[in-house]
């Protein structure tokens, strides 16, 4: 009886401070120059970081195709650079400006936007299976910085920082990559959803899967 009631407090006390929960902590803060509600196509180059930078890339071109966008094939993209990079040291033009060289990289693409950014943190961890449906690991933070640019005019058009830091306790909710991927699709929402607000906010057990529908809504 004494241990059922000891056991009773522990789930009581987990309940109260989500301590026994997976969690998810979002801060973002972003500015759009114009509205998005025709962009179509989309490009995405390679993101600036020590490592991590294409897999950033390639995990943000995931969430804007779910979320309806056309994105410009990574390895065509990443050709068209090449060669603009032959040309600049071929005509000597190596200091051409952050807005040149995307006007430049637009001129040979069909897209709307020029998506690029910086991978600004990434921590690794080892996380822990328990079983094949439950995985732990400690708090893992993802920061990216990342900003649109007119692919004709080479301006840019958005920016937008956001910081996540997720926690697995029991893997109910969160998963490894989760904190890289739940980074990107904020990122989708901030570019895509009109109404965006900047946020700081931490969610805990169901309420992540609540968050989740939430924003997916939204785009």
């Amino acid at each position: 009886m004494m241990f059922t009631r000891i056991g009773l407090a522990l789930i009581a006390i987990c309940g109260a401070i989500s301590g026994c929960a997976d969690s998810i902590s979002i801060q973002s803060r972003s500015f759009k120059a114009q509205s998005f509600e025709n962009v179509k196509t989309v490009a995405v180059i390679d993101f600036a970081g020590d490592f991590g930078g294409q897999a950033v890339a390639d995990i943000l071109t995931m969430e804007l195709m779910k979320a309806g966008y056309k994105v410009v094939e990574r390895d065509n993209l990443r050709r068209i650079i090449d060669e603009q990079k032959m040309g600049a040291e071929e005509s000597g033009q190596l200091d051409l400006t952050e807005q040149e060289r995307l006007e430049l990289i637009g001129r040979n693409i069909t897209a709307d936007l020029i998506i690029t950014g910086n991978l600004v943190r990434l921590t690794p961890v080892r996380y822990e299976r328990e079983s094949d449906k439950s995985v732990k690991f400690p708090p893992a933070t993802c920061e990216i910085t990342a900003r649109a640019a007119d692919s004709v005019t080479g301006r840019v058009v958005w920016t937008c920082i956001v910081n996540v830091t997720a926690r697995a306790r029991n893997g109910t909710y969160v998963w490894p990559l989760d904190w890289i991927t739940e980074a990107c699709a904020e990122l989708v929402e901030s570019l895509k959803n009109p109404q965006y607000q900047d946020k700081s906010e931490s969610y805990s057990g169901s309420k992540i899967e609540t968050m989740r529908k939430a924003r997916a809504s939204h785009i």
